[in-house]
Order: structure tokens, then sequence, then C-alpha cells
């Protein structure tokens, strides 16, 4: 029965691609579940399918360490069979204390944590924590059981055995005589190794020699004879260097340096290992000094396997880089985590080891994708190693060789400098950080980390939300936009209320530097998103009413920060920005003019006001119309020609300039708009107004500087009014009237009190001047 059913599913493992794996749904990350292959958030029989197509060598499973339901150490069909009988209702088989299939794997808080925790509480000094963190790290039974955390899966210490040894000097006598056994090699019987195994007569027992294995030419690993089996496994790791990792890790990042500096050295200049076979995290050790020294590293006891040998053997190879800041924790520190951690992915990378450790597979990226505003260089023992997804998006996308460039920059800079350096050919962190930012959302439609490596782990998002009117006719969203240096806030909309009109983003964010404001858009009845850059706009405005507009069904506004010298910075995001819909739209508009003159002359402006005009009732009190002053953007571009005699040789220029609404006016009637009522008909008026620009620029052609334009500058119709009518205080002056046709100064321009749009045009001096416009009243009602 077992093979009849373990055929039918082989027979369909040519109908899933390699690398297939369920998209979780939009939302949170999904929690990491027992039988989940795939880590989609949830346990069905794709996860089963998966652990077919690795056993039969057709791809491995992207969430291998959530695979082995049974809990017996290793991947087959038997797990397979399992999945497939859950699934189905039926009872299951597991070893005693395994979490049951499809159930979450929880994780209780590390002995990092707690110690972090205390200290930050001022419960523990600075020195007491680093000692506890140091117990932690070795396994040593002196840590306090109050900051006794669930290790299980934590495996590496590099960056604690680091700081101590930074730090050595400054500690008080006591702390150095109760620490300085951590950081000897294994060889020296001071070492902590030797005390830990050592008889009362301070010599290792008889029955705990050490052997080494010697064939490679690369390193030199130990291990103890006392224990069963480890011969075999120190053999098989050795093998897998040999075959693979080292070759795919020097290849791009340069060899360790040789060891001979090192006292004891292990005998030769190879990279040494040793299999504790004792419970401490894996680590490489620094030795000596900090700066482009060599190495060695010690494995604990479960922490052998390739991983976490790529993991610790990447860090010997950086320790021989040279860096310029001083001696001291953490300045790169946390990038030596994140390069380790994404040595995973080079040498493996279509394992997904790199997204955690071995019991919390994907904690590392969760640590760093759901806290997306928690700037890059951040450490608590979990987004350090979570920010290899950076360097993972710098390999995959640009070539491994920036990953290379990053660590040769750091001899003349700090950490985040020197990655600014180091992407100079790609714009430096003020283009990379936003893109990246927006391959982090890893939903649609930017799937490529799911297309690359099989990542379903996403941003998480600061709002995710439906937006509806609610039957009110204005709605307001808020976000927020203080964004922490390399730091980002990611939001996603749908819009289905059929009521909403308009649409309306503003914000405070153009104008500094590091700023970002990118908005993905999916219009309803498009299959592709629209990617537009934001940042220098105060106020992004869609009007359903507007011909060829369509309707907004899903956005996406991230908002990042690529500051990288200040520290301290934060975005100024005051007002935080908003997204406002409406059952109804704001007047907006655009102007064009053409000016021609002989001698081949001409000028061609073109004004777009993305704006919103409001109502001002008692602007003109007792005026029979209607006055309007806009709010929002008014961009303007001016292309100048002149080929003529007087131009030699012949000159071209273009200009363009962005402002807000009133900016720059001495009186806010230079830029209005009139509704005159007909004296005749009270439904009836006429379209008349005033847009002067302070736009200033210096004109070449014409060797000197040009300030202002028109945005619309119409007369008004000749109507009677009251003789003590308050006229504006700047009148509307006429224009010379052309011979025949439509002209600025005899024409009126109607418009009926339920005018949705107002489109007109005029001419001046004798035709050489050419007026288009569009104007958008949505409600004109008196």
């Amino acid at each position: 029965m077992l093979r009849v059913a373990l055929a039918v599913v082989v027979a369909v493992l040519t109908l899933l691609p390699e690398g297939a794996n369920a998209v979780a749904p939009a939302g949170e990350a999904p929690a990491d579940r027992l039988g989940d292959a795939d880590c989609s958030g949830s346990v069905n029989p794709v996860d089963s399918l998966l652990i077919l197509r690795q056993d039969a060598a057709l791809g491995d499973v992207p969430c291998a360490d959530l695979a082995d339901v049974q809990c017996d150490g290793d991947i087959d069909p038997v797990d397979s069979l399992q999945i497939l009988r859950w699934d189905g209702g039926l009872s299951v088989s597991q070893q005693p204390g395994c979490v049951a299939i499809g159930e979450p794997l929880t994780f209780g808080p590390t002995s990092y944590d707690l110690i972090r925790e205390a200290f930050d509480a001022g419960d523990l000094t600075a020195e007491e924590s680093l000692t506890y963190r140091i117990f932690a790290t070795f396994g040593d039974s002196r840590l306090p059981a109050e900051y006794q955390g669930d290790d299980s899966g934590v495996f590496d210490g590099t960056e604690t055995v680091s700081e101590l040894a930074a730090t050595f000097d400054t500690l008080s006598p006591a702390t150095q005589g109760t620490l300085a056994p951590f950081l000897k090699s294994w060889e020296l019987p001071e070492s902590w190794f030797q005390q830990r195994l050592a008889t009362p007569q301070g010599v290792l027992p008889p029955g705990v020699p050490l052997e080494t294995i010697d064939t490679s030419p690369n390193v030199r690993l130990w291990y103890r004879t006392d224990i069963p089996g480890a011969d075999a496994e120190a053999a098989a790791l050795v093998a897998e260097i040999d075959a693979k990792i080292w070759g795919d890790l020097t290849g791009l990042m340069g060899t360790p340096q040789e060891d001979s500096a090192r006292v004891p050295n292990g005998g030769d200049d190879r990279l040494d290992i040793l299999l504790s076979g004792l419970p401490n995290r894996a680590y490489a050790r620094q030795d000596p000094g900090c700066k482009a020294t060599s190495g060695y590293i010690v494995l604990g006891n479960g922490y052998s396997d390739k991983e976490v040998v790529t993991h610790e053997i990447m860090h010997a190879i950086l320790f021989n880089f040279e860096v310029k800041e001083p001696c001291q924790h953490p300045e790169y520190t946390w990038i030596n985590e994140a390069t380790a951690q994404w040595a995973i992915d080079l040498v493996y990378p279509t394992g997904q080891r790199e997204w955690g450790s071995l019991l919390r597979p994907t904690n590392a990226l969760r640590c760093f994708l759901e806290h997306t505003n928690q700037s890059l260089e951040s450490r608590n023992d979990c987004h350090e190693y979570g920010a290899y997804i950076f360097l993972f998006y710098l390999a995959r996308f640009h070539g491994n060789q920036y990953v290379r460039a990053v660590w040769d920059s750091f001899a003349g800079n700090d950490s985040l400098a020197g990655i600014n350096a180091a992407l100079a050919p790609l714009g430096g962190l003020k283009e990379v950080w936003p893109k990246f930012e927006m391959q982090n959302f890893n939903r649609e439609p930017r799937l490529e980390y799911n297309q690359k490596d099989s990542i379903t782990i996403r941003a998480a998002l600061e709002a995710e939300e439906d937006v509806t009117l609610g039957g009110m006719s204005q709605q307001t969203y808020h976000l927020r936009g203080d964004a922490d240096h390399l730091g980002a806030f990611l939001h996603s909309y749908h819009f289905a209320d059929s009521s909403i009109r308009q649409v309306k983003f503003t914000h405070s964010l153009m104008g500094q530097q590091t700023a970002y404001v990118r908005a993905l858009i999916k219009y309803e009845g498009d299959s592709t998103w629209k990617d537009e850059n934001w940042t220098p706009f105060p106020e992004k405005k869609f009007c359903y009413d507007d011909a060829g507009q369509k309707k907004i069904e899903k956005l996406v506004i991230i908002i990042s920060n690529s500051e990288f010298q200040n520290r301290s910075h934060i975005l100024a995001s005051d007002p935080q920005p908003e997204l406002e819909v409406r059952d109804q739209c704001g007047m907006t508009g655009t102007m064009t003019g053409t000016y021609h003159f002989d001698e081949g002359y001409h000028e061609d402006w073109t004004v777009t006001a993305e704006i919103e005009w409001i109502e001002d009732p008692d602007y003109f009190f007792g005026c029979p119309c209607r006055v309007f002053f806009p709010e929002g953007d008014i961009n303007w571009s001016w292309d100048l020609g002149w080929e003529s005699d007087y131009a030699e040789p012949p000159c071209h220029e273009t200009y363009s300039g962005h402002f807000f609404a009133g900016q720059g006016l001495t009186d806010k009637s230079e830029q209005m708009l009139f509704l005159w009522e007909d004296p005749e008909n009270e439904d009836q008026y006429f379209l008349s107004g005033r847009g002067y620009i302070e736009a200033t620029w210096f004109s070449t052609c014409e060797n000197g500087t040009r300030t202002g334009l028109t945005f619309f500058d119409l007369a008004a119709p000749e109507l009677d009014y009251p003789t003590d009518f308050p006229l504006p205080t700047i009148p509307v002056i006429p224009h010379i009237a052309p011979a025949g046709g439509p002209d600025c100064q005899s024409s009126t321009f109607p418009v009926a009190a339920d005018a949705t749009t107002i489109s007109g045009s005029c001419t001046d001096l004798g035709g050489l001047l050419e007026y288009e416009w569009n104007l958008r009243l949505a409600k004109a009602s008196p």
C-alpha cells in the first residue's frame, strides 16, 4: 500500500516546477510550522511533494528544517507520507517530544535576550552583562538560572567573543581573571577548553586525547577521540570544505591570513578548526589583534554541519581585511555577521539555512524584515544575521563582486561609509537603498526574492488597509514618514469602494536629500504595476472624473531614508503623510501657451497645476462671482528657441520648475479663479482668472534673467456690475484683440453650473500668443 501511495505521488512530481512553493497570503510573515517545507505558512500536500522531489534529487526543500516531521534527523519519503496522512486526518508517527505536524514552532527568549533585558533595566552592569553572555556562549554552568534562556538553534558566538577581545583591557582585574580563559586557544592549559575537561591535577584525562585530520591543504581539523564517530564526522567535514566551501569563499574573498603569528598555531599555517564536543556555540576567534589577522574556529556539539562551518570560515577570511576604525566593538561586527550568514547562500544557493538556524529556520530573516525601520547596522544577536539579505540583494541583483568591494572599502571607511563607497557604481546608498526596500516588500508586484531563492518572508507593513469611505464624503488614512537612517516604512492599500472619486496623497518629505517616497500602483484592469517616484511632489492626486484616468486597485507606498553618515538622523515628517479619499474631485487645471515672433523667435510653455481650488466666499463680499484660490503643486516648463540674424549661433534652451500654489507672491489674488455670474441667468457663469508664477531663470539666449510665467490670465467678461463693487486689487489686464477669431479680449467663456470640465482657448497679440486651458470643477453649483 505504501509503495502504491508513493508511486502515485512520484507520478505527480513532474507537474510541480522546480523550486515551486505556495506563496503565503499578504499580511504578516507566516509562522514556522512543522511540516511547512515550502515556508508558505501552512502545511499541505505541496510540502509532501517537495520532500519527494528532494529525495529524487530534483531540487532542495526551501525550509528543510521544517520538513523533518519525524524529528529523526533525516528528511525522507516517510516524512512525506506522514504529511499526507496528517493532511488526510489519519494518525502519524513522530519521535517523542516532537512538535505536532502543523503546529507553530515557538521559542522562548534566548539567554542573550534575558541578559540584555536585565542590562537595559539597570539590573546588570556592562561587565556583568558581558560576563553572562560569555557564559551563555560557552555553555558555562556559572550562568545564573534567571538568565538561562531558550538557546535551541542559536549557533554563533563570534560577535560576543570579539566584544570580549576588543574590551578586555578595560575590564576590572577580577573580570579579566574570570574571562581570560575564553580568549585562549584550546592548546593552552589555561584555556577554557582544557580547564573544562581537565582533571583536578590540571591535565586532560587519558581518555580525552585530540587527533587531527591532516589531509587537507587548507585546514587542520581537530577532534576528540573519546567521542564515538567524531573521526568520521571530522573526515566528512574536511572533505566538504576542500570540495566546495573553501573554493567558493576564497575565490571571491581571498584566503585567511596564515596563522604563523599565532602562539600556538596548531603546528602549521593552515586554518585550525576544533570540534569541541562541548555545549558551546560555534565561533571564530581573531588572534592576535583585531585588524588583518589570522584566526581559528571552535565548533560546539551539534554545530558542525556544513552551513555553520561555511559561516565560521567566512569569519576567518574577513579577519584578514584591513579596517579604518580602531579595534573597538562593534563598528564592523554587524557586517561581519551579515557577510558570514550570506556566505551560506553563496556556497549553497539552493538551500535556505542562511534564513536562520537549524531549529529556527526563518528567524534571522524575520529579525530583519519584520523590523524595517531598524537601521541596517543594528545588533541584537539576530538582526545583524538577518542583514545578510542586503548582501543577498547586492549579489543576486548586481553581482557578488559588490560584497568583496564592500570589504575592500573598509580600509578607509567606517562600515556604512564603506558600503556607500563600494556602491558608487550603482549610485551609492542614495540610489540603492530605496530599491532594496522595494524588494523587501516581496509581494506582488515585486516577487524577485521569491523567484531567486524561494523566499516567502516579507517585510512587515506599517499599514495594510482596505480603503473605503464608509458612507462618508471623505476619509483620511495616516502613514509614517519619520524613517530612521537606513530604515523604511512600508504601507499597502486596497481600493474596492466604488463611491471613491478622488485619491490624494500628501507628504512633507520633499527637499530632504535622503528621503525617497516610492509608489507602486496597480490600476483596475491592468496586469502590470506602475513604479513612480513621488518624493518631489508634496501632493499626488487622482480624479476619476478625468478623461482616461483609471481607478486605483492597489497602492503601495514605501518611505525610506538612505542617510548613512548621521546615525541619529530621522526624516523630518511633520505633518506625517496622509492618504485621503473623497466622493468628489476638486478643481485642477493645465494651461499651455505658445508665443511665436518674426525672425524665428518662439517661446513654448506649459503649466500643469495639480491643485485643489478652494472657494473663498468672503474674499469679494457682495461680488456676483465665485472666487477660488489654489492649494497644491504647480509645475512649469519653458522652451525658448531663437534662430535669426540676431542669434548667432542658433539658440535653444529649456527650463522647468516646481512651486506650491501661492509661493513667492506678494498678493494671493495673483493666483485666483473667478466664475462671474451672468446677470441675466443665475445658473450661468463666465470664466476669468489670473495665474502668475514666480518662476526665475537665466536665459543665455537673451543674456538676461527672466522672471514670471502666466498660468492663465483671461479678461473678465464685459458685464455691468454695481459701481460700488470692490474690484480685485490687481485688475485683469485686457489683451489686444487679433484680427478675427476667438481672442482673449472679446470672447467670453461660459461655464454651466453643473460643469465638470472647463476648456477653452484664445489668441492674443495678433495671433502671436496662443492660450489653451483645461480646468476641472467637480461641483460648480452656486
